[in-house]
């Protein structure tokens, strides 16, 4: 960070230096941690359900595709062996891979998934219970 001719605060990021005037700096980044929680109204289950389930499917089609990429050298040089390497292990192992996270990404999906159809059980099955009790003749 420096400062112009002009009293501007010229970015160093900007290698072009197009931007003067005075810096702000990016926001941090969101940190996720920890469990999240999801608030769904009891009519929109059915249409939280669909827009899950949607992803979860792509999602899942993602892991496929991914864990049958056949990742080949693009030659029979010691470079193009070291490369393949690399970009095998960067999509398909670690922590950070593609597959990993999208991994965890299904997984997760799922989970959410599954605790939406049990909300869905719970509210019909009450929602059933309140129905039969007020339901007209029914003496107390």
């Amino acid at each position: 960070m420096h400062t112009d001719e002009g009293g501007n605060t010229v970015d160093p990021d900007d290698p072009g230096g197009r931007y003067r005037g005075p810096y702000t700096p990016p926001p941090p980044e969101p940190v996720y941690t920890g469990q999240q929680r999801l608030r769904v109204e009891p009519h929109s289950i059915p249409a939280a359900l669909k827009a899950f389930n949607t992803a979860l499917e792509a999602v899942n089609q993602k892991v496929k595709d991914l864990t049958n990429l056949p990742i080949q050298a693009w030659g029979p040089d010691p470079v193009s062996q070291g490369a393949q390497e690399k970009f095998d292990a960067r999509s398909k192992t670690g922590g950070d891979a593609a597959l990993e996270v999208l991994t965890k990404y299904r997984d997760q999906l799922k989970r959410t998934v599954e605790a939406l159809e049990q909300s869905k059980k719970t509210y019909e099955k009450v929602e059933g219970a309140n129905t039969a009790k007020w339901r007209p003749g029914r003496l107390g």
